[in-house]
């Protein structure tokens, strides 16, 4: 990623707002430019490719029932405006025949390391349905709720409005039961 590049762009923006370059040498904006690029660098950690992060599986033992996370919360930035999105997840999947399963923390890795950059919503579920293929299960869910900055701090102003997509493969789209059952885990209180 190119920060000095990006430091400029903050100048220029910064200039353009103000109308007036001496913002710059201003105690309060004098050292903006490098924090937005570091900020920037964080939130689009997940452009590159992220690490192979369910290479590690365990034997499952048998286990052929669902595997869940849900309250996942993650940020990503829109593609549209560059404002954060927070997005809460919930993310489940059936072993496939071999019984392997990933480590517990692996569904929120996937999650962030995917949402870490300036994507669409849409895109950001069904990348993460998409990275879950590698393991081979026999379904996946991925459920995306986000509360979009760019609707809540300008345009329509809405506070409270979130935006919802999800992914449903395999026994998720075939059996209402798996269905059913992954939306009675999503309201099931902590």
């Amino acid at each position: 990623m190119d920060l000095e590049s990006i430091e400029k762009g903050v100048e220029l923006i910064l200039t353009g707002i103000f109308e007036d370059i001496s913002i710059l040498s201003d105690e309060n904006f004098r050292d903006t430019p490098k924090r937005v690029a570091r900020a920037y660098q964080e939130l689009c950690k997940g452009i590159n490719n992220p690490p192979n992060i369910l290479s590690v599986s365990f034997p499952g033992k048998g286990y052929d029932s669902m595997i869940f996370s849900k309250d996942i919360t993650v940020y990503s930035l829109c593609p549209h405006h560059l404002l954060p999105v927070k997005y809460n997840l919930a993310i489940g999947y059936i072993p496939s025949e071999n019984g392997r399963v990933v480590g517990a923390s692996k569904l929120t890795r996937v999650a962030e390391n995917l949402a870490a950059a300036p994507i669409l919503q849409e895109e950001l579920t069904k990348r993460i349905a998409d990275y879950f293929e590698q393991i081979e299960p026999k379904g996946i869910a991925v459920v995306v709720s986000g509360e979009h900055d760019c609707m809540r701090i300008r345009g329509v102003k809405q506070q409270n409005a979130t935006f919802e997509t999800s992914e449903m493969r395999g026994l998720f789209r075939e059996s209402l039961s798996v269905k059913t059952e992954f939306f009675e885990l999503m309201k099931l209180s902590k």
